[in-house]
C-alpha cells in the first residue's frame, strides 16, 4: 500500500523543552530536506511512545 502525503511521524520531546511549534518546524524541515518526504509531525511527551530492544522496532506502522 503506497504511503500518500504527508507522512505521520510522532516524536518525543525532551524533558524541558519549550518551544515545540520550532521543534515540530525543524523536525518536518530536515525529514523534507535529508529524506525528500513531506511530513506531519506529532510531538509527544517524553515516555509516550513504547520501548523496545531492538531500535529497528521503534518505527511504528499506524492506520
Amino acid at each position: 500500500m503506497p504511503v500518500r502525503p504527508p507522512l505521520r511521524v510522532q516524536v518525543e520531546y525532551g524533558p524541558g523543552e519549550e518551544d515545540l511549534d520550532g521543534l515540530r518546524g525543524a523536525v518536518e524541515q530536515e525529514l523534507r530536506d535529508r529524506l525528500v518526504v513531506k511530513a506531519a509531525v506529532e510531538l509527544v511527551p517524553p515516555n509516550a511512545l513504547p520501548r523496545w530492544e531492538m531500535k529497528a522496532q521503534l518505527v511504528r506502522r499506524r492506520r
